[in-house]
């Protein structure tokens, strides 16, 4: 039987999941291995990104491993104890450091390799880094086995159309404004009757033009929208429904608002006759 890698968290060549990424929660993935020589006197297993803009970068170096251990747990960096000993990875940390690709250089693939060595110890100091501890593992290498993942840094427009690809909600981000608009015009705000709508066109086209800015900036720009015709279509409903309650046209407020209903009590209660202190 040979040496054999894989994790319980991706399967080869399979996407590496975001909590194990450096920009996620940076954590150590776990990894499990079977059919090691007979003589294997302890392991080493590095991560490497060849994708790197600067050529093959290291994220991680372990050696020192048992040779009874047929595993290392997730964090296995972070635990406390004794244990395997770590080398010095690209970013200068002697610990794990997880998938940070560059923004648009596309998928990278990040290799798991392990090697079962015919010494249990090597003596490789820490700060020596990953490629010389794998070049040191590589004279006393019984087997070698890997595992592949990877990862690709989205951008905010790219992560945005990934989301709304694998949902049934494909016009999500323009209900969150519609709301944002329906709340604050429909509910909270005084309706003025049509005529009066030059008051707010021009905090309505600057509101609009910052959202439209927003969708662009995310990759979004096909779903840019006319918040202004949209804002004064929902005034003509609420003017409408307004009418169609017996308004007078000199009332300035729709009735199926909560201000308006307050109004509306407040113009419809009994009127007291004058007292002496009221002139």
């Amino acid at each position: 039987m040979s040496l054999t890698l894989m994790s319980p968290a991706f399967a080869n060549g399979e996407t590496i999941p975001v909590k194990y990424a450096r920009d996620g929660d940076n954590l150590f993935p776990p990894v499990k291995w079977a059919g090691p020589p007979e003589n294997t006197k302890s392991f080493v297993l590095i991560v490497e990104d060849p994708d790197a803009p600067r050529g093959t970068f290291r994220h991680c170096g372990i050696f020192n491993i048992p040779a009874d251990w047929d595993g290392l747990p997730e964090s296995i960096d972070t635990r406390p104890g004794r244990g395997p000993r770590f080398a010095t990875n690209d970013f200068g940390d002697a610990r794990y450091d997880g998938p940070q690709p560059p923004k648009g250089h596309g998928t990278h693939h990040y290799h798991f390799r392990l090697a079962a060595l015919d010494v249990p110890h090597l003596s490789v100091p820490g700060s020596a880094g990953v490629e010389h501890l794998w070049k040191e593992a590589k004279k006393h290498a019984l087997a070698e086995a890997e595992l592949t993942g990877t990862f690709e840094a989205l951008t905010i427009g790219d992560d945005w159309r990934g989301w709304l690809s694998r949902t049934r909600y494909a016009s999500f981000p323009i209900q969150i404004l519609i709301t944002l608009v329906n709340f604050p015009l429909g509910f909270r705000i005084e309706i003025r009757r049509i005529a009066g709508r030059a008051e707010i066109r021009p905090l309505v086209d600057r509101l609009g033009g910052a959202l439209n800015l927003i969708l662009f900036e995310m990759g979004l720009a096909e779903m840019r929208f006319d918040l202004a015709a949209m804002v004064f279509a929902r005034l003509e409903i609420f003017h409408g429904l307004h009418s169609l309650k017996g308004a007078s046209s000199t009332d300035g407020l729709c009735k199926c608002s909560p201000l308006g209903r307050s109004r509306w009590k407040m113009k419809r209660a009994p009127t007291k006759a004058p007292s002496s202190t009221d002139n």
